[in-house]
């Protein structure tokens, strides 16, 4: 009953740990290839590893403490998804030693720097006469609200929002152009085809949002995609002009720096954002 929200969280992003009952291990089928051995025993692990970050059944009971640590840590670091930890019976009430708990380490992951793809991003807002941000679901993730509003209010760019950043700014906002996609405003899908460079920050850019002719999306437009997932970055569904691995808050406050350097963008702001509130009208 939890594999479709477990698939859910590991689709959406959704940092989670599922912690599942098993019978004892000495009744768990192991290696065996059996189909059962204990009562209602299933082999939920590998169930759902393939929709999870990590998935594991607990062994050693001195293991918990590393393993929950390391669940929680996977679940929110990255590109946030669920973790499974399957606990057998026979450790449900096990008596432990804490000091004999084994301890996990954070990793340590060096920030990748991403300055002069900043510039390059920040020469191509300068030279288009037609920019469009597209803020995605990453980007409540990161918690940047605040920060892509104080963006697009100073440099008058107009946003657009995927389905599942909806709520993400006002849809009242005075640069707020829609939702594009196969299931969204029409008018938003001509403001997509008319921008000349469109960034899109912490979205995969499935087919809700780009429709399903994927390679006609921004067909007269530079796409620069910002992704904290290398995997998603590896896709080449989109014809992307730049990619840059970058958590989507780290990505906004270095390219709001940036931005503050420039005097002022380039490009016509009053037609541009004419053009955008007239076709959705």
């Amino acid at each position: 009953n939890t594999i479709s929200a477990v698939s859910a969280c590991w689709v959406d992003s959704i940092p989670a740990v599922f912690i599942s009952g098993q019978v004892f291990l000495n009744q768990t089928i192991g290696n065996t290839k059996i189909r059962q051995k204990g009562v209602q025993e299933i082999n939920i692990v590998d169930l759902v590893k393939p929709n999870t970050k990590f998935a594991t059944i607990l062994e050693n009971p001195y293991e918990i403490k590393k393993i929950l640590d390391n669940a929680f840590y996977l679940a929110e670091s990255g590109r946030p998804g669920p973790c499974w930890i399957d606990i057998p019976g026979n450790f449900q009430n096990f008596l432990i030693d804490e000091k004999k708990l084994s301890v996990f380490s954070i990793p340590f992951k060096r920030q990748k720097n991403i300055s002069n793809q900043i510039s390059k991003v920040v020469k191509l807002l300068s030279q288009s006469k037609k920019p469009l941000f597209l803020f995605g679901h990453g980007c409540r993730l990161s918690n940047s609200k605040n920060l892509a509003t104080k963006i697009v209010n100073d440099f008058k760019i107009p946003f657009s929002l995927t389905w599942n950043a909806s709520d993400f700014i006002n849809n009242n906002h005075k640069y707020f152009v829609g939702k594009p996609g196969a299931f969204a405003e029409r008018g938003t899908n001509f403001i997509v085809q008319s921008s000349d460079l469109i960034i899109s920050i912490g979205s995969r850019l499935p087919y809700m949002v780009s429709g399903y002719n994927s390679k006609d999306f921004g067909r007269n437009a530079k796409i620069i995609v910002i992704d904290i997932d290398d995997q998603e970055l590896k896709n080449d569904q989109i014809k992307a002009y730049m990619k840059i691995k970058s958590d989507a808050k780290k990505f906004l406050e270095f390219l709001y720096i940036e931005l503050k350097k420039q005097k002022i963008l380039k490009y016509d702001k009053k037609n541009w954002i004419k053009y955008c509130i007239d076709i959705r009208k």
